[in-house]
């Protein structure tokens, strides 16, 4: 992996815009971010060689194929419920369903770059709820879909003061989903200004 600063003018808001490329079977991440002070900064990294498949670089060797190393994992009393609800709201992919007499004993879906894992809840092993934080490209398009699909709103959509658009809901199982969408970047300033009127309304 390298780093190559250089200088772009006007500055511009800090974004991150990643790529990948291939050049004789090893793919090659591109990711550039501008920084507040206008350096715009270029990480390039290379890969394994590429899966057999699709022409996505491949997951370290440790981690099965469309897997990530760190996966929240729901068990819940009715796991085909979630599933539907995960497929329904978020577009979510299902990599595996694994099912014992009707019962999904292991479930993984792809839900953009994240994965998801679910079983049914047993004797042995009893419900857990639990709480994801997910960044959607429309908090309030997927919170509708959310509420229409079974979930119990926690709160409304509503801009948030450290620069994000948030809401929340609850599911079928009982799992608290906190959808978010990034607005802006925003200075220490401006978010403890920000901060504090939020605080204010709050004790009116």
């Amino acid at each position: 992996m390298f780093f190559h600063h250089c200088r772009r003018s006007p500055p511009l808001d800090a974004f991150v815009d990643c790529f990948w490329s291939y050049e004789g079977g090893k793919a090659a991440h591109k990711q550039e971010r501008v920084l507040p002070s206008g350096t715009v900064q270029i990480v390039i990294s290379l890969r394994d060689e590429l899966a057999a498949k699709g022409g996505e670089p491949m997951t370290a060797r440790h981690i099965p194929p469309r897997y990530n190393s760190l996966s929240p994992y729901l068990t819940v009393s009715g796991a085909d419920r979630l599933l539907d609800f995960l497929k329904t709201v978020f577009d979510a992919e299902v990599i595996d369903d694994v099912r014992d007499n009707g019962r999904i004993t292991h479930a993984a879906v792809r839900i953009a770059e994240g994965v998801v894992e679910l079983s049914d809840a047993t004797e042995q092993w009893g419900p857990m709820p639990g709480a994801i934080h997910i960044y959607v490209p429309d908090v309030d398009a997927t919170y509708c879909r959310a509420l229409a699909a079974g979930a119990k709103s926690l709160f409304e959509p509503a801009d948030m003061y450290y620069g994000e658009r948030g809401a929340g809901v609850q599911d079928m199982c009982g799992n608290n989903w906190y959808l978010a969408t990034f607005q802006k970047v925003l200075s220490p300033e401006e978010m403890e200004r920000r901060k504090a009127e939020w605080q204010a309304k709050q004790k009116v």
